[in-house]
């Protein structure tokens, strides 16, 4: 795989690691960019701090937190409801995170409802 330039205009390869210092930025093998999966989704998942998810609405929060990043998720209202019990009101949070640079993205769009979904376990 050869590394492209994300949405956000990151360097990134495989799916969806963002390239940092130490990284190959050439073409890498599929080993690699499974480890670099395994590597990013392991550090989400460690970001998640929310007690009492299903196993469906972690899932969509590790989606989450893998695409918008720790320091985002921290810092969200997405968050800040579900710590406060109010998963609805977080379920529909998903909607707001479909901008990149201050664009509509129809790609995000269709993450976030996705996410949204499973968090509600619609599918």
């Amino acid at each position: 795989m050869v590394p492209y330039c994300c949405e956000a205009g990151r360097l990134t390869n495989g799916c969806g690691h963002v390239l940092l210092p130490g990284d190959p930025a050439g073409a890498v093998t599929m080993g690699q960019v499974e480890a670099w999966l395994w590597q990013d989704m392991s550090r989400a998942a460690d970001e998640i701090d929310v007690p009492g998810l299903s196993a469906n609405e972690a899932a969509a929060l590790l989606s989450f937190v893998f695409n918008v990043g720790a320091g985002a998720w921290k810092k969200s209202t997405l968050r800040r409801m579900l710590l406060n019990g109010d998963k609805r009101g977080a379920a529909d949070q998903f909607r707001l995170w479909c901008h990149v640079g201050g664009r509509r993205s129809e790609g995000l769009a269709k993450r976030r409802a996705n996410e949204r979904a499973i968090f509600l376990g619609e599918i």
